[in-house]
């Protein structure tokens, strides 16, 4: 409360992340603020592949493209810290294999999300499904009710790599509701199914619904 501001109130949501010592099972929770989620898009096809594996669903994984909820399914993920990596447990006092996941404790007004890809042409062109509404009821502890948001912007690329090719965006009119094309120096009106036929964006900006 101390730095609150007009960005923070806007911009900036709350991480809780969960600690775990496999010994005892003793609890650490800590919180840190965030402005943007960043999700790297091939780390997250080959949690979601092997996760869908687990369930006994036969995922082809040449031919599956994620969709935006995998991303967020990957992102509440339970990583471990074993041997070299092991984390000290103040309750055991000693040095102990542990476990940890991240939660939205609560998100912010606008949403950024970021979606890294490789280098190489293959990564840079991975595909992913997203919509123009977003809810993230399932995954934000604080107030889930109001995790619902609608997409108001997207920047996208067209190229073989990251090396070149050409940025462009997509903006929704706070004003009249209208989508715009932004290439350049030259402005033109879109519509929303445009930009969901544009499966490789790099980043994708949701306003909350009030």
């Amino acid at each position: 409360k101390n730095y609150h501001s007009i960005l923070s109130k806007y911009l900036y949501g709350i991480q809780k992340t969960i600690t775990q010592c496999c010994n005892c099972r003793k609890s650490i929770y800590n919180f840190q603020t965030y402005n943007f989620l960043i999700f790297p898009l091939l780390d997250v096809k080959n949690y979601i592949i092997n996760y869908y594996q687990q369930q006994n669903q036969i995922i082809n994984y040449q031919n599956y493209t994620l969709t935006l909820n995998d991303c967020f399914i990957y992102y509440q993920k339970i990583d471990f810290f074993y041997g070299e990596n092991n984390i000290y447990c103040n309750m055991c006092r000693s040095m102990q294999n542990s476990r940890y996941c991240n939660l939205l404790y609560s998100v912010p007004t606008i949403l950024c999300i970021v979606l890294n890809r490789g280098k190489n042409n293959s990564d840079f062109k991975e595909r992913i499904l997203f919509g123009l509404d977003l809810d993230l009821s399932f995954i934000v502890e604080e107030n889930k009710n109001t995790a619902k948001y609608y997409l108001i912007g997207a920047v996208c690329h067209v190229g073989d790599s990251s090396m070149s090719g050409h940025f462009f965006a997509y903006c929704r009119s706070h004003y009249t509701s209208k989508w715009y094309l932004y290439n350049d120096a030259i402005v033109s009106e879109s519509n929303g199914d445009k930009i969901l036929s544009e499966m490789t964006p790099y980043i994708l900006f949701y306003h909350k619904y009030t």
